[in-house]
């Protein structure tokens, strides 16, 4: 019988590849800046501009800490990687459309001459910030989706087949 190694699939190194580098940089920035952006929340108190700052950075931490560690396993051809990749990539879309929709209603909201807030008064300044939301959540789809191919699906069957035999 031939011995021959399992072929990784193209989307397999791709999504792996940018999700080692994503997970990477995510997880370094976002956790002591979710830390950070905590102490400063409770030192400002009421800012509706930071409210959301923590969500978001421990969002982004948490996303690539399943990045890192699925990309590991997706290289080594082992479907709990693809899973974790897949998630990842769906918390990421979730994380910046949560960050963008809130944004777009801080930036739609005036307040009167008393502080008090008068949301959705200005609606015209929240469409590019939910556009670009959008428009940085589309890649995520794509890969999440690109990751549920049956190319990538049988690969990692077939690598899970050669293990146990």
């Amino acid at each position: 019988m031939i011995d021959v190694e399992p072929i990784r699939p193209r989307i397999a190194t791709i999504a792996a590849v940018v999700w080692l580098y994503l997970g990477a940089a995510w997880t370094l920035v976002g956790t002591p800046m979710l830390f950070a952006m905590s102490m400063l929340a409770r030192i400002t108190g009421d800012a509706i501009w930071l409210d959301i700052l923590p969500v978001f950075f421990g969002g982004l931490a948490l996303a690539g800490v399943l990045g890192l560690v699925g990309a590991v396993r997706l290289l080594q051809l082992r479907d709990i990687g693809r899973r974790l990749l897949e998630r990842a990539s769906w918390l990421t879309f979730a994380v910046v459309q949560l960050f963008s929709l809130r944004v777009a209603y801080g930036l739609s909201c005036t307040t009167d001459y008393f502080g008090n807030v008068l949301p959705f008064t200005n609606p015209g300044n929240a469409a590019p910030t939910v556009l670009a939301g959008l428009l940085f959540g589309v890649p995520f789809i794509v890969l999440a989706r690109k990751l549920r191919s049956a190319e990538l699906r049988f690969a990692l069957r077939d690598a899970a087949l050669r293990r146990s035999q």
